[in-house]
């Protein structure tokens, strides 16, 4: 393997173990706990978890991604903004769900990054 492509795949294993530390995080969590705000002005965990998700599904969209169309039909509701790029409104996708949907998304938006290197 050549040093650039093993550099590659370091920044890869990091993100990936990243990635798997949210959704370890996240997956024992109970609907009250993903609802908790350290304060009324900040976003609860479950928020937090679904920007994540959610962004990274809007980011791949733009550039175009395997499999990105596919799990964006999954989002019921979009708004275009100023430039006339498409973002998904994420309230509709609920954080009061059992945790495991919200590792749904962490895993299916991962899958997606995980093509696009490959």
């Amino acid at each position: 393997m050549t040093k650039s492509i093993e550099s590659l795949q370091n920044i890869f294993d990091g993100w990936n173990g990243y990635h798997q530390s949210i959704v370890n995080a996240v997956t024992p969590l109970t609907p009250e706990q993903l609802i908790w705000r350290p304060k009324d002005n900040f976003n609860s965990v479950g928020e937090l978890v679904r920007h994540i998700s959610l962004g990274r599904l809007t980011w791949l969209m733009r550039m175009g991604a395997p499999g990105s169309d596919e799990v964006a039909k999954q989002i019921s509701d979009w708004v275009q903004d100023s430039d006339g790029n498409n973002d998904i409104v994420e309230t509709s996708i609920a954080i009061t769900e059992q945790p495991i949907e919200l590792a749904r998304w962490l895993n299916l938006t991962w899958q997606i990054v995980e093509d696009s290197l490959k």
